[in-house]
């Protein structure tokens, strides 16, 4: 199964089945698997923008360890790179994507993370993003 998710005037399918959790003090959007073996999370920080095709900052692909992955979805441009290996004193190491999807009035930050390393499951998350035209965010 798939998980779709209408943000503002985007709309998100995740890969699999989540439980999902709302941040009201960061305004994010979290969604997460729970299996214990080969598991899955993502969060999304959905922004308003003043212009109906703002940019795709270059901040947060920096650090990357991936070379940043462009493309157009309608409307909407996205870029996502692997950022890394994680590794917390406390838990086990897992990877991680950073992402950022622009258009319609919206920038939306996003996290993925994952137990070990799948390009194709980030690829096929950012490739889903679609504009909802039906959605009208105010100027």
């Amino acid at each position: 199964g798939n998980v779709r998710e209408k943000i503002g005037s985007m709309t998100f399918v995740i890969p699999g089945s989540y439980l999902y959790e709302y941040d009201e003090d960061g305004n994010s959007h979290s969604w997460y698997d729970d299996l214990e073996e080969g598991w899955h999370a993502v969060r999304i920080t959905a922004l308003k923008s003043r212009e109906e095709s703002p940019e795709i900052t270059e901040r947060i692909f920096s650090g990357a360890d991936g070379e940043p992955v462009d493309g157009e979805n309608g409307c909407l441009k996205y870029r996502f790179a692997f950022a890394g290996t994680v590794e917390p004193e406390t838990e086990e190491a897992y990877s991680q994507y950073v992402g950022e999807v622009a258009g319609g009035y919206q920038i939306a930050l996003i996290t993925a993370s994952c137990e070990h390393r799948e390009d194709e499951w980030a690829e096929a998350f950012f490739r889903s993003v679609a504009h909802s035209p039906e959605a009208k965010l105010e100027k």
